[in-house]
């Protein structure tokens, strides 16, 4: 289950666990301006969500008793984030909350689809 940030300030504790609450606090409760949203993903908003839907079928996670899946509209942000940024994983996991192998795996999964797709 992913944590929810619900301050503004860089790492916060949410039960015993640090939690890095930047781009991806922002990302979740959606309060970026146009312009930011253009600088961190290189694209419109409405661009990622209407490729979002196009790939649901190719990319979306399934839900288990030890995980809920990344969902396909920051999974397409993620990877565009990565591309824009010269393919750095570690800055885009830390941009994200996710660990660098969850990275690496949206963004081989999501081009595999656009590619195939």
């Amino acid at each position: 289950m992913e944590a929810e940030c619900h301050s503004i300030s860089p790492l916060m504790v949410l039960d015993q666990t640090w939690v890095h609450c930047g781009l991806v606090g922002n990302f979740e409760r959606e309060i970026f301006l146009p312009e930011e949203w253009r600088d961190n993903f290189r694209m419109s908003r409405s661009s990622p969500l209407s490729l979002s839907e196009l790939l649901r079928p190719y990319i979306e996670g399934e839900t288990t008793i030890m995980q809920s899946p990344v969902c396909v509209v920051k999974k397409v942000a993620c990877t565009m984030y990565y591309l824009g940024d010269e393919g750095r994983l570690h800055k885009t996991a830390n941009a994200f909350g996710l660990s660098l192998q969850v990275v690496s795996k949206i963004v081989r999964q999501l081009c595999k689809a656009i590619t195939e797709h």
